[in-house]
């Protein structure tokens, strides 16, 4: 399943709490693929005040920082693949 398709089903999984497992996160070569317009619908996705705004009530104590790190690290991931796009 790709990305998009695996973040429309978690949104539309509701408002419950949210584990780990629960979060679809993009594989780097998934974000490697994306145009201008993708890398900006995801920077926005994983920017992670914004992701912690919209879900970080939702997510279970427990795995929470776990959570909070990875989208840091997909955040950077989008910011330097779109910079190697930009130079290329």
């Amino acid at each position: 399943m790709n990305h998009e398709a695996a973040w429309q089903r978690f949104e539309k999984c509701g408002k419950g709490m949210i584990s780990l497992k629960d979060v679809p996160f993009p594989s780097m070569g998934e974000i490697q693929q994306v145009d201008e317009a993708g890398f900006k619908k995801l920077a926005k996705r994983w920017h992670p005040d914004k992701f912690l705004q919209r879900y970080g009530d939702s997510l279970y104590p427990s795995d929470k920082e776990t959570i909070c790190e990875k989208v840091k690290q997909v955040f950077q991931g989008i910011t330097n693949a779109r910079q190697v796009a930009r130079a290329t």
